[in-house]
């Protein structure tokens, strides 16, 4: 038996991955959302306390639909599926479980923080989705993950799903 606590702060610990999305998702301020083909990229920040979309044209966000996406991310309960390290000794390689260079990839922003998510293929079961995560950069591709795929729904870079409708609001008689 063999039991090894550490004190240092500065060790990090990839496989606490809930308490670091939720940190950033507390605090958001940008998402983009690029699905690896050109001109696919999708850019949402908050400006004065509403969510425009900046990229690929400027336009008021719909609120209800971040809402959801940082509601989905928050309750997704992430469970680790193996260590990348250990893909090459089962002969597996990360294409096999969908990551490639035309990944979705969802980077949220906030507080000078960075954390993305990058979408695989479906499970088995077809009830979750295989994801890598990475934060400010690091730990990419070093732990592979599964979770709910309800976040596929939400990861469409498609600025008309992203818009808020805007009708003309005119009176009956004017």
């Amino acid at each position: 038996l063999f039991i090894y606590f550490s004190f240092n702060p500065k060790e990090e610990n990839i496989y606490n991955i809930s308490s670091q999305m939720l940190e950033t998702i507390q605090t958001l301020e940008k998402i983009e959302i690029s699905s690896g083909e050109d001109e696919k990229d999708l850019a949402l920040e908050k400006i004065k306390d509403n969510w425009m979309l900046i990229s690929p044209i400027k336009w008021e966000a719909e609120g209800l639909l971040i809402s959801n996406l940082t509601t989905k991310l928050v309750h997704s309960n992430p469970l680790f599926v193996i260590d990348c390290k250990d893909l090459e000794e089962r002969g597996e390689i990360l294409e096999d479980y969908g990551f490639d260079q035309n990944s979705t990839i969802i980077r949220l922003q906030g507080n000078n923080r960075e954390f993305s998510i990058t979408l695989g293929k479906e499970t088995r079961d077809e009830s979750n989705i295989f994801v890598v995560f990475s934060e400010n950069g690091k730990n990419t591709k070093e732990a592979i993950w599964k979770m709910s795929k309800d976040i596929v729904n939400l990861s469409t870079p498609s600025s008309v799903f992203w818009s808020k409708s805007t009708y003309l609001n005119t009176p009956l008689y004017g």
